[in-house]
């Protein structure tokens, strides 16, 4: 009977302890001043008048020696009565403190848990933001192109920062997962009402550089364009690519001033390709693959008032990389996107702003791309000459 009254009463305190940590914060603060207030007036009531502990700096030093329970072998109360009064609001201040200490730690370890779960918002800036349907081969396949190819690159890693709607509080990166070479995207979970400005603000889209658009439906995505073009977040600097299922959905895209590039499905005609001419097809997939070896790439021609032949452009870049890259043509920017111009005749004109693409095992660096685009000045000038 003993044992069951103490496991009762035990209860009892656990339960009411339970109560006072979810105490409202406002309430508590309130509390806390008013114990201090009261403990002090106590003191200085019952304690002789001139004693060292009601004087308001030996106070303050008493009342936190007290509730941290370090001691106050040095300051104590003097009196009868203010020995009589003092522990109570010991004991309370105490328990104040516990309860202080309890909600801090209480809130510490539910923000890392909403981090974990994907419930806060990011702190990243410059970042690459990929928002969507989460995938277990597409989405794996996405960032580990785009981690290689940064890396690639020897260019610094920018955050990348994940938001799906389809994932709830199962974080897909809690493990390592070996395409991503190391780097653990940060992850979000989508509101239940949908992608709204909100959730562009959680994942920063209005800093964001890059910006994928990836479901599992082009509906969802196409929506999601028309919302970023609503709220004027995704600046016109940073890049937006929305990954289409059908190319006939692309005409359901609404204008936008968005900076938007338009993916479309190629599985469709790589398989036609691999059966009509055997291995074509795998080649043209491993080409778009920056972690198969061969890949292909781009340069920007940014040379002022460029206008020469693709055999002039083609035989500077082989003087200056050699046979460390295969040019195979070039892109222009037109009204729809860009068009690429493969295996051109050796008259066509390439000129400022085109793109020349190329297959290498490595993309240029921005040191190497610059010296070619000072040796294509160069060399368009003394063409220029000799023509003229």
């Amino acid at each position: 009977m003993e044992d069951f009254t103490v496991l009762i009463f035990t209860r009892k305190i656990q339960e009411w302890f339970i109560v006072l940590i979810h105490i409202n914060p406002r309430v508590l603060f309130f509390w806390t001043v008013i114990q201090f207030l009261l403990f002090g007036l106590v003191l200085y009531l019952f304690e002789d008048a001139g004693a060292k502990i009601t004087e308001p700096i030996n106070f303050w030093y008493f009342w936190w020696t007290t509730v941290l329970t370090v001691g106050y072998g040095d300051l104590s109360p003097g009196t009868t009565l203010g020995r009589l009064f003092a522990p109570p609001f010991m004991a309370s201040g105490i328990v104040l403190l516990t309860i202080w200490l309890t909600k801090a730690g209480m809130a510490i370890s539910n923000r890392e848990a909403k981090r974990r779960n994907g419930l806060m918002p990011t702190r990243a800036t410059n970042h690459i933001v990929v928002i969507g349907d989460y995938h277990h081969t597409r989405t794996l396949e996405l960032l580990g192109n785009l981690i290689h190819d940064r890396k690639n690159d020897q260019s610094k890693m920018p955050p990348i920062v994940c938001m799906f709607r389809n994932t709830g509080d199962e974080n897909p990166f809690t493990r390592e997962i070996a395409e991503l070479e190391g780097i653990i995207p940060e992850y979000h979970q989508a509101p239940h009402n949908g992608f709204n400005p909100r959730a562009f603000a959680d994942v920063n889209i209005e800093q964001a550089v890059q910006v994928y658009v990836s479901f599992e439906d082009d509906m969802a995505a196409i929506a999601v364009v028309g919302a970023l073009s609503r709220t004027g977040l995704a600046k016109t600097q940073s890049s937006v690519a929305i990954l289409l299922r059908e190319s006939s959905n692309e005409d359901l895209i609404p204008n936008t001033d968005l900076n938007l590039q338009i993916i479309r499905p190629v599985q469709q005609a790589l398989a036609v390709r691999e059966l009509e001419d055997p291995g074509a097809g795998q080649a043209v997939a491993d080409l778009i693959d920056v972690r198969k070896g061969s890949t292909l790439f781009s340069v920007v021609l940014p040379y002022p008032g460029l206008d020469a032949s693709y055999r002039a452009v083609r035989e500077c870049f082989h003087q200056v990389f050699e046979s460390r890259v295969l040019p195979i043509g070039f892109s222009v920017k037109g009204a729809s996107g860009w068009e690429a111009s493969l295996n051109p005749s050796d008259d066509a004109r390439v000129k400022e702003g085109n793109r020349l693409l190329y297959i290498a095992k490595e993309d240029l660096s921005d040191k190497e791309a610059s010296s070619f685009s000072e040796a294509l000045g160069i060399s368009s000038r003394i063409n220029n000459k000799l023509a003229a």
